[in-house]
Formats: C-alpha cells, sequence, structure tokens
C-alpha cells in the first residue's frame, strides 16, 4: 500500500470515471426514447449509441433538448422522463457497475487519509443508488450532484467540496471537457481518463491523461518522488545538518503548498521540519491582505530586526525560540534543530537570501496565477482581488524580479506550471 500521497483530497467525476455507465445507459435511454415517441405519435429515428454516450457528464435535459432541437419543451420534457424511468428500472435490475481497478483505487487513497470526493451532473435518487447498491458509500467522503442545495454547476461542486474538506491540495479527476473546466474554476490540477465519453472532437485539456483509473496512484506519487530529488540536490537527503531554506516565487505560484509538501517529506524521513510564513512579520493590519509586502521597499513592513535576530541569527535555528508574531496570530514556536522552511516573495532580496542556506524559487507563470485567484480571493474578495493583482502585486514583483534575478540567485529553480511533475534546475550558486 502507498504512503506517499501528498494530496489532501482528490474529486472525482462519477458516469466515464467511477461507473461504467454505457453498460446500462444506451439500452435505457433507447428504450425511453421509443416509449416518448410512441406517446407523441412520433416516427423519426432513434439516436446513435453514440449520440447517448455524448449526453453522459452533462445535465441531461439540456442534452435532450440538443437531440431533438425542432421539438417543443413538452416533448423534450417527456423523452426525458422516459428516459430516466428506464435507467432507474436497469439500476434496480443491477446494470450498473464499477470500472475494473476502481475499488482498489479508492481503497489505496482511503487508507492513507486522503479525502475522496464525488462531483456529477446527476438526479440525488441517481448519486445515492451509486453511493449504496454500488458500495462507493464506503470510501467517498462528500458527494454533489445538481439537486444538492446551492449547486448550479460541476464549479460549484468542486467548491463546496473543497470547503467542506477544508483544503485545496486536491485533484480532479473526470473524462469530460466539463470536467476540465470546473477545474479550471476551482485552479485545481485536472486529470483526464481517456477511456471516458469524451468524443473525438472533444478537446479536454489536462496536467495529466491516463487510459484508466487504476494508473492514478503512480501518478499521485509523483510529486512525492519529485519533491524528494529537489530535497536531495539542496543537500537535506539522505542526510545532513538542519537547514534553512526559502521558498520564493510570486503570488498564488503555489509557495505554501510547496512548503508543507517539503516538510511532510522532511518527516517521512525522520527529520524534524516546519514552515514559516514570511507574512507573520507583517504587522496585523497588513498581514491580512497578502502573502508579504512588496513596492519600493519590499521590507517596509515587516518586522525585520525580529526576523533576522530570532530566526535567521547564526546559531539561533540551534536553540530553537518562542516569540509573539507582529500578524497578531499564535506565537511562533521553532524547536532546536528543525528544518526551517521561510515562505514568502521577497525572499530573493539578499537582504534575507544571504541568510539562507538553501533558496528555492517556485516558477508559474502569470495567467496560471491570475486563474488560481479568480478561484480563490475574487469569490471571498470580490473583483478588487483581481483588480489589486494587475494594478499592484504583479508589477511589483516584475520589478522585484528585475533587480534581483531568481536565474542568478535561487540555488534551485522549480517549475510549478503543473503541479503533478515539478522539475527543477540548478541555476544559481550551490
Amino acid at each position: 500500500m502507498s504512503t506517499s500521497f501528498l494530496q489532501d483530497a482528490v474529486l472525482f467525476d462519477l458516469d466515464g470515471t467511477l461507473v461504467a455507465t454505457d453498460r446500462f445507459w444506451v439500452a435505457a435511454a433507447r428504450a425511453g426514447c421509443r416509449e416518448a415517441f410512441a406517446e407523441l405519435g412520433l416516427e423519426r429515428p432513434i439516436p446513435s449509441a453514440e449520440e447517448w454516450l455524448f449526453l453522459v457528464g452533462g445535465e441531461l435535459s439540456a442534452g435532450i433538448r440538443s437531440l431533438f432541437p425542432d421539438l417543443d419543451s413538452a416533448a423534450t420534457e417527456l423523452i426525458t422522463r422516459r428516459c430516466v424511468e428506464q435507467e432507474e428500472s436497469a439500476l434496480r435490475a443491477g446494470g450498473a457497475a464499477l470500472y475494473p481497478g476502481v475499488s482498489e483505487v479508492l481503497s489505496d487513497l482511503k487508507a492513507c487519509g486522503v479525502k475522496l470526493g464525488i462531483a456529477s451532473n446527476c438526479s440525488q435518487s441517481y448519486l445515492d443508488h451509486m453511493l449504496k447498491d454500488l458500495g462507493l458509500e464506503r470510501w467517498v467522503d462528500e458527494a454533489r450532484c445538481l439537486d444538492s442545495p446551492g449547486i448550479s454547476s460541476k464549479s460549484d461542486m468542486l467548491a463546496e467540496l473543497l470547503w467542506s474538506f477544508e483544503t485545496r491540495s486536491a485533484v480532479m479527476v473526470g473524462d469530460r471537457a466539463s470536467d476540465w473546466r470546473a477545474s479550471v474554476d476551482n485552479g485545481l490540477p485536472h486529470v483526464h481518463l481517456t477511456g471516458g465519453f469524451a468524443t473525438p472532437l472533444e478537446e479536454v485539456p489536462a496536467q495529466a491523461s491516463l487510459p484508466d483509473i487504476s494508473a492514478l496512484p503512480a501518478l499521485l506519487e509523483r510529486r512525492a518522488q519529485d519533491l524528494d530529488k529537489l530535497l536531495t540536490d539542496l543537500g537535506a537527503l539522505p542526510s545532513g545538518p538542519p537547514l534553512t531554506k526559502g521558498n520564493g516565487g510570486g503570488c498564488l505560484a503555489g509557495k505554501s503548498l510547496l512548503g508543507q509538501d517539503l516538510v511532510a517529506r522532511l518527516k517521512a524521513r525522520g527529520r524534524n521540519a516546519a514552515t514559516l510564513e514570511l507574512a507573520r512579520f507583517e504587522p496585523s493590519n497588513h498581514a491580512a491582505g497578502r502573502s508579504a509586502p512588496l513596492g519600493a521597499d519590499p521590507f517596509a513592513e515587516l518586522d525585520l530586526a525580529l526576523l533576522l535576530g530570532e530566526i535567521l541569527r547564526p546559531g539561533a535555528r540551534r536553540r530553537g525560540c518562542e516569540l509573539d508574531a507582529p500578524d497578531g496570530g499564535a506565537r511562533i514556536e521553532l524547536e532546536a534543530g528543525q528544518d526551517l522552511i521561510l515562505i514568502g516573495t521577497p525572499l530573493i532580496d539578499p537582504r534575507l537570501a544571504t541568510h539562507l542556506d538553501r533558496l528555492v524559487q517556485l516558477e508559474v507563470s502569470e495567467d496560471l496565477r491570475l486563474a488560481r485567484l479568480l478561484a480563490r480571493d475574487v469569490p471571498v474578495e470580490g473583483p478588487q482581488a483581481l483588480q489589486r493583482a494587475r494594478s499592484e502585486t504583479l508589477p511589483e514583483e516584475r520589478r522585484l524580479f528585475e533587480r534581483y534575478p531568481p536565474g542568478e540567485r535561487a540555488d534551485l529553480i522549480v517549475d510549478g506550471e503543473n503541479p503533478l511533475y515539478l522539475s527543477s534546475s540548478s541555476r544559481g550558486p550551490t
């Protein structure tokens, strides 16, 4: 059994991802359609199997309307009802089944403490059947569908699941373009299963594509393997003295998540490690707005004396410390001999960088970081969060990195564009 999944949660589509819907849906839809045609007095061809399967993963009534654009709403509603009735009959008869490998993958993830969620454009009765009769409820912590309160789209479902799981360290797994769009809307990496119901002409961008779900555990373990290599390149593995490392990079590059995962990998090797956000050294009236101050003087709002004197002063890491943080939050408590990972954008500035044993710079495009901001901050703070990023934060970051080029100053540059596959290169001093 694997023990190196770093993701807090994995969110799954249902049909075409976990459930082999083609085993019952096409026959049920055809039977329901014929029944409805007879009631309506219509004589016309029944849609093909491919056309029925194209509807899987979308909102059914809208899909039926797309199949019969010339029929009025009363007729398409009747066809939808009859198709659903036939589908429910097939389900009661035991027509549904999980894809091969699903139970093993879900069991593995669940045993390792990963939260599992389902997001499906289906009805509550359909979802309940799959959870209960196919045994998915043994593994799934939370599930959402179009009947869930306050839900109008798959994007809403993912947002609800992330809120329920209290994390953004998650991956979305699905087979259709709608799964990818929901992933983008929530700033999550998307894993595309090519064996699902996407049509040959349907473009489904993804951070990774797999032929079936059996390959998912190995993919999710890749991040841990990449981080072990990064720590080896930094001299922290397989053994070595405690280090004070910096995670730099722009806003929403994933610095905090990278630090969290590095700590997990260090602890897995028996090392004592902790993270510390640079924002903890901002006054409380400034710290809430962004991860670290920038501007003409990156340290204008930092208690630099406290940071350098109590945390980064030579020998300070050997004795540990406990001190009040300027941000007004919980006390900072660091143990003697810990590996410390300091997190913040201005760490590239030599006034801090020269006090670090190693500096890692996480590089992520501005487009992706803005997409994450739209998913994470705008729903909470409103459009001003996007305006502030474009007019203040990003221009300030560009000026900082132009003055102190990461490629010349960082020990390692980490490409964080795809969080499923981290690659690093040594560009600066070692």
